[in-house]
């Protein structure tokens, strides 16, 4: 936390925005973000959800793109040597579906922390959502960038990538704007009480 507090009261460190798209103050602008990215990751995981329930109805069988497969023993064959398909594959995950379910979740809680960070002025709870989001949105552009070739799919992860760095610069700006508040009223206590004592 030190080394976050010197970043913060250097010269070099970038001052910020004042307002959140030119209508809001920078707390409810971070609330905003908060509930948007919430919303976003719910609906996410409820589209998984509804997609899995369907394709469990309508396919009697497994699909096999995607899915890992566990054989429970050897197959068993028949008096001429052949095998006998008496084993059929079990599904044991879908990665995609899952690294989905945790990055919404973690999305969802991330969230949390910035509404509480925003509502208390909690620098740390800020910070914590700035390394968080830095973090899964680097792992998240290469992780489809080098995972699907599609234009519009790199398309809309750039577009979403220049969204959540206005994002980050906004709850940035939030964060020096309370730290300098509670500095400047830190050393504003501190000139009262030297002049109450010079006194």
């Amino acid at each position: 936390m030190s080394y976050i507090s010197k970043r913060l009261a250097s010269q070099d460190s970038i001052n910020g925005l004042n307002s959140f798209c030119y209508f809001f103050d920078l707390k409810t602008g971070c609330k905003l973000i908060a509930v948007f990215d919430a919303l976003i990751a719910l609906l996410q995981l409820y589209r998984i959800n509804v997609a899995e329930t369907v394709e469990m109805a309508t396919s009697p069988e497994p699909p096999s793109s995607g899915y890992a497969f566990l054989v429970t023993r050897e197959p068993e064959v028949d008096m001429f040597g052949s095998p006998v398909e008496t084993n059929r594959p079990q599904p044991v995950h879908n990665m995609t579906s899952y690294w989905l379910r945790v990055l919404c979740s973690v999305t969802v809680l991330k969230s949390i922390l910035l509404f509480a960070g925003t509502q208390w002025d909690h620098i740390s709870l800020l910070v914590a959502w700035i390394l968080l989001t830095a973090f899964m949105g680097s792992f998240s552009f290469f992780f489809n960038l080098f995972g699907d070739t599609d234009f519009i799919v790199i398309l809309t992860q750039c577009l979403s990538t220049t969204l959540e760095i206005y994002f980050v610069l906004v709850v940035y700006s939030l964060t020096r704007k309370i730290w300098e508040k509670s500095n400047g009223s830190a050393s504003e206590t501190e000139v009262l009480y030297t002049q109450a004592a010079e006194a």
